[in-house]
């Protein structure tokens, strides 16, 4: 049986021969591949500014750093990324296409940094070369060097085999290609002591090898936590089966799902999708709107894990008049499991009894008759048609008075 050591050099050599092949085939690969910015910008969004970030594996071309330091940059993180690879001609050229960025060799199995070094770090189709009975090595290096409460992001290549690949990238060296499982990844997330936050698989797009792709995101449990443990959440206001919270500017990753994908916001927006960037900028308005009213549409969550699935909450709409605009956006791997109504019964609980409102308003598209039903079932009545600018229609209008939620008692 070879050694790790001994696999690894084969790697590092067959990478010196093939770095300016595969960087010429691959320095511009992201902008084909809106899936994985869309799930680059949302690990971003993870970290506070001045974080430092490991592109562990980052190959000749440095493009995932460089992916990650430039959506920092756009969120004025003025996050640290390094880069990191075990091929010395591959350091060599990244060094020479990014002057103004880190890169030092090393091995994934043995780093040359300090322990909790890093915030975050990306490990993308890195441990793919590394045969799988080593693998939770790499990944007990990865929490050696994350501090508590840092995330690791590992990409790989769906399959169960494993072995020698001869002529890598038209060179005559031969390397070392492992396929992975879902259920294999998130046992090494386990194994290493993360959380798994997030495991998904996506198809390859045309231009791919044909492999299917796995994503995962883990965080490195806080020392005062065991692993697998939900940690303290903050919630406000409880449901029996969720939790409300406020938005903070760290939940980018949180906005980009719900915000980000087309099934949620083509019936609230007449852009469809929302760019990064427009998420940021709705996820920056929920968080002034709180600071100045106290009031948001506050993300919600499971109280049994823990998991996101999407914000219900309120806006001004009638200050004097002490009116609020209620509102609810759910998670489309979480439709039709009664979440909305519950989340709406609470906020509008919260309303009437701790904020003193006097009513509440609610539109929704002409086109969403699931959106009325809803209303009509917590009690709404119909009372007009109004304009509604981020669609450009005219939304059936309703309200909900004090007297009528509480049959005529004061809240």
């Amino acid at each position: 049986m070879q050694t790790l050591e001994l696999i690894h050099a084969q790697t590092r050599q067959a990478y010196n021969l093939a770095a300016q092949r595969y960087h010429d085939l691959f320095h511009d690969e992201m902008n084909e591949k809106p899936y994985d910015r869309q799930l680059l910008d949302a690990f971003t969004g993870r970290f506070a500014p001045h974080a430092i970030i490991l592109d562990a594996g980052c190959g000749p071309s440095g493009h995932i750093g460089r992916y990650v330091y430039a959506c920092g940059a756009l969120r004025r993180l003025d996050l640290e990324v390094i880069g990191v690879d075990i091929s010395d001609q591959c350091v060599e050229l990244a060094r020479r296409n990014h002057p103004g960025m880190r890169f030092e060799r090393g091995d994934l199995a043995d780093l040359p940094f300090d322990p909790t070094s890093f915030d975050g770090i990306i490990a993308y189709y890195s441990i793919i070369h590394t045969p799988k009975r080593y693998v939770s090595e790499l990944f007990a290096e990865f929490h050696r060097l994350l501090k508590p409460g840092g995330f690791l992001l590992v990409a790989v290549k769906a399959g169960e085999t494993e072995g020698y690949v001869a002529n890598f990238l038209e060179t005559e060296a031969e390397i070392y290609f492992s396929l992975f499982t879902l259920a294999e990844i998130r046992g090494y997330f386990d194994q290493a002591g993360f959380l798994l936050e997030f495991l998904e698989q996506r198809n390859p797009y045309d231009f791919e090898i044909s492999n299917e792709r796995i994503f995962a995101i883990g965080k490195k449990a806080s020392p005062e936590g065991l692993p697998g443990a939900v940690e303290p959440a903050g919630y406000f206001l409880r449901s029996p089966r969720l939790g409300f919270r406020r938005w903070q500017a760290s939940d980018f990753h949180l906005a980009l799902a719900l915000w980000g994908d087309p099934q949620v916001t083509r019936l609230i927006d007449a852009r469809g999708q929302l760019s990064p960037e427009q998420v940021q900028q709705r996820l920056e308005k929920e968080i002034a709107t709180q600071q100045e009213y106290g009031v948001q549409y506050w993300p919600i969550f499971l109280l049994e894990s823990g998991e996101h699935i999407g914000c219900c909450g309120l806006r001004p709409y009638d200050l004097p008049g002490q009116v609020y605009e209620i509102g609810f956006h759910i998670r489309s791997a979480h439709w039709r499991q009664g979440y909305a109504i519950e989340a709406a019964r609470a906020v509008i609980d919260y309303a009437f009894r701790q904020l003193g409102a006097k009513a509440l308003f609610a539109g929704h598209n002409p086109n969403n008759q699931a959106s009325r039903a809803l209303l009509l079932k917590l009690g709404f009545r119909y009372t007009h048609d109004e304009y509604y600018p981020p669609t450009g229609l005219q939304h059936p209008s309703y309200l909900l008075a004090v007297a009528e939620y509480t049959g005529g008692r004061q809240a």
